[in-house]
């Protein structure tokens, strides 16, 4: 069961999951992660351009409420991330010695920070 804490904030992040999930369950998922995770990369470029607008126009609601402010900051910095994230697993899913990769952004993360792309995070989806 995912918990709540890994849910995605973005719709790329949450195409990211699905993908990467498939990928490490199946061969015939691997093949298709080679043509998906570039799809994902023009999506979550997409989504972060969409997410910048919302986060530039919740700013004039600031004055009244922060909550709008967070939640299009928090989907601007998913959808941005992902970018990285989705080039970052395109290279290593063609690497046949590659066998799992995380699937949520929260471990994707806690490996980008600590440039460990060869180990996957303890708790991490896979």
């Amino acid at each position: 069961m995912l918990d709540v804490s890994q849910r995605p904030d973005s719709f790329s992040s949450a195409l990211m999951m699905g993908v990467t999930v498939y990928r490490n369950d199946t061969i015939s998922g691997r093949f298709c992660a080679v043509i998906a995770y570039p799809c994902i990369t023009v999506i979550a470029l997409v989504e972060s351009a969409v997410a910048a607008v919302f986060v530039c126009l919740s700013l004039s609601l600031y004055v009244f409420s922060e909550e709008s402010f967070q939640q299009s900051l928090s989907w601007f910095k998913s959808s941005s991330f992902t970018i990285i994230w989705s080039i970052a697993d395109t290279v290593l899913s063609l690497n046949p010695f590659i066998i799992r990769l995380a699937a949520d952004e929260v471990s994707a993360k806690e490996i980008y920070l600590n440039g460990r792309i060869f180990e996957i995070p303890r708790g991490a989806l896979v």
